[in-house]
C-alpha cells in the first residue's frame, strides 16, 4: 500500500479530508523499526476505557 493509498483509505474511513490526514502524519509503521514511531515507549500502547470510566466516576463521587 502506498502512502497515498493509506491517506485515501484513512480519509474515507474517518470522513476527514486527505489534507487533514496528511497533516496528522499517518504512515505505515514497520514493527522492525521501533524508532519509526515517534513515541515507541510511551505508555502501554492501549487505553483501558473501563479504567478511564472508573477514574471519572471516582472523581464525581468524591
Amino acid at each position: 500500500m502506498s502512502h497515498r493509498e493509506l491517506t485515501a483509505a484513512v480519509a474515507a474511513a474517518t470522513g476527514e479530508s486527505s489534507c487533514t490526514i496528511r497533516a496528522l502524519g499517518f504512515g505505515l509503521a514497520d514493527p522492525a523499526l521501533p524508532d519509526y514511531d515517534p513515541e515507541p515507549y510511551a505508555g502501554a500502547g492501549y487505553l483501558d476505557w473501563d479504567e478511564v470510566q472508573d477514574q471519572r466516576h471516582a472523581l464525581w463521587n468524591d
